[in-house]
């Protein structure tokens, strides 16, 4: 009976060091490979449209803000939008526009509203 509360004793001592040893290892882990992910970065602006025109959100305060059409042309410009403000930019018709501050660009897309079918 006493060697059996020896073995039960070792075999509690071998399962805790294992459960210490799964905790080293899982703290291992997370300073190696999540703490050394990159941080989540939220865009300068967000831009979509609607009814033919372009919203552009601002998420900072921006400068020179340019909207461009699928040829190049410059349709809009905006000197300063303040951080979390909107700005309208109305574009003449359906097609890919470009939104660029400094070094970032979003292509936005306008699509024609959809055609209403009237029931008799």
């Amino acid at each position: 009976m006493n060697a059996f509360r020896d073995l039960s004793k070792i075999g509690i001592l071998l399962i805790g060091i294992s459960l210490l040893i799964i905790a080293g290892l899982a703290v291992h882990w997370y300073l190696t490979f999540i703490q050394r992910l990159p941080p989540s970065s939220t865009p300068p602006f967000n831009a979509y449209c609607s009814h033919n025109a372009i919203i552009i959100h601002a998420n900072v305060e921006l400068t020179r803000v340019q909207v461009y059409d699928n040829r190049s042309r410059q349709i809009c410009f905006f000197d300063r939008i303040p951080r979390g403000s909107e700005e309208l930019c109305v574009v003449g018709a359906s097609g890919a526009y470009i939104v660029k501050v400094g070094d970032h660009k979003d292509i936005v897309e306008c699509w024609p509203p959809p055609k209403r079918l009237w029931s008799d």
